[in-house]
């Protein structure tokens, strides 16, 4: 599959939590959500990207909490690390929104943000804390 091309859900994207998994779909959604809204022009398509930022930073921070929570619960010797790839891309988020409210659309660095953060941190980060999550319920 090309990696700019992540948005439709694939059985290997699982991490074996349905809950995670879940919010992981949600998430994806979101993500294509928002890489389709930048085919938009004029007021209209500004706006509805700053909802779909707004919406995606959002649930972004929802999923961040729970999986962290979890992941202390479990003990994972890993936490600190994931926490802080948590926080980077949080802000990243934050910083597109932050442009976006200043009339300046990086639709391109939006793109690269989501694609990097599936690819690398739900396809590879996320993994290593399978087998922590399934030992610990």
């Amino acid at each position: 599959m090309d990696k700019s091309d992540f948005t439709e859900w694939q059985p290997h994207y699982s991490v074996g939590n349905a809950l995670l998994d879940g919010q992981h779909k949600q998430l994806l959604q979101l993500c294509g959500r928002a890489i389709r809204c930048m085919e938009q022009t004029g007021s209209e398509g500004i706006a509805h990207f700053q909802d779909v930022l707004n919406e995606l930073s959002d649930y972004v921070r929802e999923h961040f909490n729970l999986e962290e929570a979890m992941l202390r619960e479990c003990a994972f010797p890993m936490y600190e690390k994931h926490r802080q790839e948590h926080i980077t891309y949080q802000l990243k988020l934050t910083e597109l929104l932050l442009t976006a409210g200043l009339g300046e659309y990086d639709r391109a660095g939006l793109t690269h943000c989501l694609s990097e953060w599936w690819n690398e941190h739900i396809l590879h980060t996320d993994k290593q804390y399978v087998q922590y999550l399934r030992d610990c319920d």
